[in-house]
């Protein structure tokens, strides 16, 4: 937990020392005026204290959810499944994923997070997109919860009930499943790696 709180600190010292950069120049620049700094450094402030906000938020859920060791399996179905925190819109808005094209009303709820790298972190979270199909995906994160990347790793449809997903996550990477079935079972195996800029490349 301690790497979350220096994460914070940094950030926070990011931020004011952005601001603090910003008045400097200003000050260096004897052809600007002092009510166009003045508005530099308020656009400034207004958008730190937005970023913090999401970043205090995401870190208060992050103290609430369970992570879970590698290896893990994930066949999240719905025969199990069984929402444990559901995000509202808000929190949505703040894990960014909109990225996994859903919008802030979606029925979105946080699994667990997990290990996979020393350099990002790595959420899961359950998509109900409608009341057939259960999509769950595990999304990579910057230490400031930077939005990079993320990777369908289960999936259920009770409607058609053609395809099924799961997934292994271990330290290495991703080893996903994927059976269809329509004239008959065909099971398809892919694997993935997250890679040292947080995307999750296949291989």
């Amino acid at each position: 937990m301690n790497y979350f709180k220096i994460t914070f600190s940094a950030a926070i010292l990011s931020l004011i020392v952005t601001s603090c950069g910003g008045e400097s120049e200003a000050e260096s620049q004897s052809d600007n005026s002092e009510d166009e700094s003045v508005e530099k450094l308020d656009f400034d402030t207004e958008n730190a204290t937005e970023i913090m906000g999401d970043l205090s938020m995401c870190i208060n859920i992050h103290n609430q959810i369970f992570p879970e060791d590698l290896p893990y399996t994930d066949a999240t179905n719905f025969d199990d499944y069984d929402p444990y925190f559901p995000l509202t819109g808000d929190e949505i808005l703040a894990f960014s994923l909109t990225n996994l094209g859903i919008d802030s009303s979606a029925s979105v709820n946080l699994s667990y997070w997990t290990e996979m790298s020393s350099d990002y972190m790595t959420y899961v979270f359950n998509v109900m997109p409608n009341e057939h199909e259960l999509a769950t995906y595990i999304v990579s994160y910057e230490l400031d919860y930077t939005y990079v990347d993320h990777l369908q790793i289960a999936y259920d449809d009770i409607a058609e009930g053609f395809q099924t997903e799961s997934s292994e996550l271990t330290k290495e990477g991703i080893n996903k499943t994927i059976k269809t079935y329509f004239d008959e079972e065909k099971i398809e195996k892919v694997s993935f790696k997250l890679n040292d800029s947080g995307h999750f490349e296949k291989h």
